[in-house]
């Protein structure tokens, strides 16, 4: 019986041995188990980087294909210029200065052109004033020339003076066109002029009058069918130099 207990009390010493080695254990192998499943594995392979960008790239502005410009016109060449052959001249076209003042009553009406001033009446009795700008006396240039071209030939013009001497503006010189539509050449002798007085040709000339058609006694204006335009015109001290004239300019004649 002693012995029987004996044996028991044996094993039971060894069971409790075998526990406590068990427990002796267990708290090791918990700290290995934490370790395995927080460190990663050194052969586990790594994510491969992706080719795709994260962000959209900004985009170049396209640019408008660049027009080439369009060649710039060469300016209009002038017409050739011609010698008046005298120191007292007007010019009338758009490469000259000088002007022509309307009569007071307004009877004719003014177009500006390349070549000159163009004149029509919208009332009886049209004249214009053209002022010298500094004196000329009247007895040495007494020789009118004045380039011009009218539409009409069936009624004359006239040409007006006045001077230091006479200032009434009476003195008048006719004249008749010859080709209507074509630029001619007016001469006249102003010392020929009807109306004068004896003193008249003694002074400077202060201002001249063209009436581009005579149309005394009309009660209705010329119908715009009358046109005058005037180009230039020149004082000369010489009949020959006067009879030279012959305009400012040389002008192309454009097909009808």
């Amino acid at each position: 019986m002693k012995t029987r207990y004996g044996i028991i009390a044996a094993i039971m010493a060894m069971m409790m041995l075998l526990s406590f080695a068990a427990c002796a254990v267990k708290p090791e192998e918990k700290k290995d188990d934490v370790s395995a499943a927080t460190e990663v594995p050194k052969d586990e392979p790594t994510a491969a980087p992706t080719d795709e960008p994260t962000e959209e790239p900004t985009k170049e502005p396209e640019l408008e294909p660049t027009e080439e410009p369009e060649p710039t016109e060469e300016p209009k060449k002038g017409p050739e210029s011609i010698d008046p052959g005298t120191d007292y001249y007007f010019d009338f076209t758009q490469y000259g200065g000088d002007e022509v003042a309307p009569d007071p009553l307004g009877a004719i009406a003014f177009e500006e052109y390349e070549d000159g001033v163009m004149m029509y009446a919208v009332a009886p009795d049209p004249y214009c004033w053209i002022i010298p700008s500094e004196p000329v006396p009247a007895s040495e240039y007494k020789y009118v020339a004045f380039k011009v071209k009218a539409t009409k030939n069936d009624k004359q013009g006239q040409l007006r003076f006045a001077t230091t001497t006479d200032d009434r503006g009476w003195a008048l010189v006719n004249y008749q066109y010859s080709t209507p539509g074509e630029w001619e050449i007016i001469v006249l002798d102003i010392s020929k002029a009807m109306h004068l007085v004896a003193n008249t040709m003694e002074g400077d000339i202060v201002r001249l009058r063209i009436d581009p058609y005579d149309d005394e006694g009309a009660s209705e204006a010329l119908s715009e069918d009358y046109q005058l335009v005037l180009e230039s015109m020149a004082l000369f001290d010489d009949p020959e130099k006067a009879k030279a004239f012959a305009g400012l300019y040389k002008w192309e004649e454009t097909a009808e």
